[in-house]
């Protein structure tokens, strides 16, 4: 009889262990998600296979958090046009999505993979859905990495025009 008990209490011990260790991680896991806040795009950005800087680029992009001509006007800051293409207020949708100069790269890159680019939109997360819906299955990821690297490359180049006076051409 004592044998039996001290085997049950045994596996009384072992389950209780497993059960706390499973809702510690449960637990940490509801904690961790729980000021976690879901946007539109958020999918795209977070499964694209793009480096972690450039996913954070875009986080911040659909947030709208990067510090265009937009965000410094409300600053009282100078300078309210585009560094790209000097024509339009600078915003970052304005930036990836429908810059003149914007639409000159992504018309090349379509041009070479034998794509029509699609007419411009005025938000990044509707001009990349349609730049994705040119592409099908396995496609689409590829695609996606290129759309995140190819945004990250034209930021870049607008730092460049507005910090370093310098500038790149299309083509």
């Amino acid at each position: 009889m004592r044998h039996s008990t001290i085997f049950i209490a045994f596996l009384l011990k072992k389950f209780y262990l497993a059960f706390a260790k499973v809702l510690h991680s449960t637990i940490y896991l509801l904690l961790l998600h729980s000021g976690s806040t879901k946007f539109l795009g958020q999918r795209l950005i977070w499964k694209t296979w793009a480096p972690l800087r450039v996913k954070i680029f875009l986080w911040l992009a659909f947030r709208r958090r990067h510090w265009t001509a937009d965000c410094r006007a409300r600053h009282g800051l100078a300078r309210e046009q585009c560094y790209l293409c000097d024509q339009a207020t600078e915003t970052i949708d304005h930036i990836i999505a429908c810059c003149p100069y914007t639409r000159e790269v992504w018309h090349h890159i379509c041009q070479a993979l034998g794509r029509q680019l699609p007419p411009a939109t005025p938000t990044i997360h509707t001009f990349w859905r349609r730049l994705r819906s040119l592409w099908t299955g396995q496609q689409q990821q590829g695609f996606d990495i290129l759309f995140a690297l190819v945004s990250w490359t034209i930021w870049k180049e607008r730092n460049a025009r507005c910090f370093q006076d310098a500038s790149a051409t299309v083509g």
